[in-house]
């Protein structure tokens, strides 16, 4: 049973980088986008551009740095009029190198290029800066217009992001404030190689692409997504074909995105949006959702797409506490499989769909279980091996597989003669690997052991190497190995 949508519904979002070096000192235009080779997907989905900027050197350091600096202090407004670009890297700039605070009162400040925290590169060269949180006084959740306390709006050109986070960088903070993109900024907040940061109180709207982008880095490995938060982040996909929320890694070095947490946040797909993705997860593991909403108003948009492609095994281990999802699609090939992602609490109550695909498992808020939910949901096969040896003997077996772990269960009923067993197992092992085992009557282990590369098993007794058993005993044989 094939679990996509449509050829006319499956799209691309593969970031691919490229970089281009201008001048040193001005921007770099970093392209995230892509479609994958003919046949995997179609050809209309939307080229996805985390394009951003930052300094292809690191700036120098000043002296006497101060820890908080409002972004009054070096020059901005907010009056919504004068470009405050300039003055607002002016202050994210003046931090120290450990960190510290840029504050932006309230107003509307007027944003033409992308707002760079971090110097690194994603890759060999980390952030010469740490720590850095920008804070504003509200991103107006429940409000409009002039009543928002802090507004970023965008007045820049296409294929930029309005923020952009550039690591290995650790402990930064964007905070109380609303990303207007106004259909032009690609990306509202993008996200490269992060570690213990948090946002909070966030609201982006308008994005020509993707609100919030969240990637892993280059080599060396270690350059992954780890530990960070999101609490109270809102992003509303307007433009068709856009995505609220787009987590990856580099799967060519392991570099994935893994261990973080979302609380109350809200990924949604307006009306407008056709073909609009809520959630769009590739080499991410270890995600947690609590209280949050992915939800799609167009009836060609998608809630949540889990997509293996290009990263057999991922996404897995993400888990859904009391969230609303209003469909799911996952994205596989023969060879490229997701593995299990968990639900507990999934919404019905707003005509969310339930998931089928059978590693998506969990519980709805009714109570009523899905594709396993509570139960063994890799069942045991039964299979009858051969089996070489004693004159009469005879083996029953039962296995199940789960991913690549294969977990045997088998019975050898000895002969009258005794010697030297040998019998098959289900697939060829990958690894040698030792396997529980018992004669059935005088209770003395056995020695079972597979063989790298071959489907059979030879059985003999632990003690002294010495033929299993006694004629008419029963051996109980049991384990897990893995397989290719």
């Amino acid at each position: 049973m094939s679990y996509e949508p449509c050829a006319a519904q499956r799209r691309e979002v593969d970031p691919i980088r490229t970089e281009e070096c201008r001048d040193v000192g001005t921007a770099v235009t970093v392209s995230a986008a892509a479609v994958r080779a003919a046949g995997k997907r179609s050809s209309w989905r939307s080229l996805v551009l985390f394009t951003l900027a930052w300094m292809c050197a690191p700036s120098a350091i000043a002296q006497d740095q101060p820890s908080q600096i409002s972004v009054r202090d070096t020059g901005a407004v907010g009056d919504g009029i004068q470009d405050d670009t300039a003055a607002i890297q002016k202050a994210i700039d003046k931090l120290p190198a450990r960190g510290g605070t840029v504050l932006f009162p309230a107003g509307t400040y007027r944003i033409s290029s992308t707002l760079r925290v971090g110097d690194g590169d994603g890759g060999s060269n980390a952030s010469s800066r740490n720590g850095i949180k920008l804070i504003g006084e509200g991103g107006g959740f429940a409000v409009s217009g002039a009543l928002i306390p802090t507004i970023l709006d965008w007045h820049g050109g296409a294929g930029m992001s309005m923020i952009a986070i550039h690591g290995q960088i650790s402990d930064c903070v964007v905070e109380g404030m609303f990303l207007a993109c106004n259909l032009v900024a690609t990306t509202g907040i993008y996200m490269r190689s992060v570690s213990g940061c948090r946002l909070e109180n966030v609201k982006i709207v308008n994005y020509a692409s993707v609100g919030l982008g969240i990637l892993g880095g280059a080599a060396p490995v270690g350059n992954y997504n780890i530990f960070n938060r999101f609490n109270a982040v809102n992003c509303v996909s307007q433009a068709p074909n856009s995505i609220g929320l787009y987590m990856d890694g580099d799967w060519s070095v392991q570099n994935d995105t893994w261990l973080s947490s979302f609380r109350n946040c809200r990924f949604e797909v307006t009306p407008d949006a056709k073909g609009g993705v809520a959630a769009w997860f590739n080499f991410v593991d270890s995600i947690s959702f609590y209280r949050c909403h992915f939800t799609t108003y167009n009836p060609e948009g998608f809630g949540v797409i889990f997509d293996a492609i290009g990263n057999h095994d991922f996404p897995s281990g993400m888990a859904f506490y009391d969230c609303s999802i209003s469909n799911t699609v996952v994205y596989e090939s023969p060879t490229e499989k997701i593995r299990k992602n968990y639900f507990i609490g999934h919404g019905t109550y707003d005509h969310e769909v339930v998931p089928t695909h059978p590693l998506l498992i969990g519980v709805t808020d009714t109570g009523e279980t899905f594709n396993g939910w509570g139960q063994d949901a890799s069942p045991w096969t039964a299979y009858v091996p051969s089996v070489q040896g004693p004159s009469g003997a005879s083996v029953t077996g039962r296995f199940k597989r789960d991913g690549r772990t294969v977990h045997i269960a088998l019975r050898v009923q000895l002969g009258n003669a005794i010697g030297v067993l040998t019998t098959d197992l289900p697939f060829p092992a990958k690894l040698q690997t030792a396997l529980a085992g018992a004669e059935a009557g005088s209770g003395r282990g056995l020695t079972v052991v597979t063989t790298a590369g071959v489907r059979t098993i030879r059985i003999r007794r632990a003690t002294d190497g010495g033929v299993p058993g006694v004629p008419g005993e029963a051996l109980l044989i049991s384990g897990s190995y893995e397989i290719d």
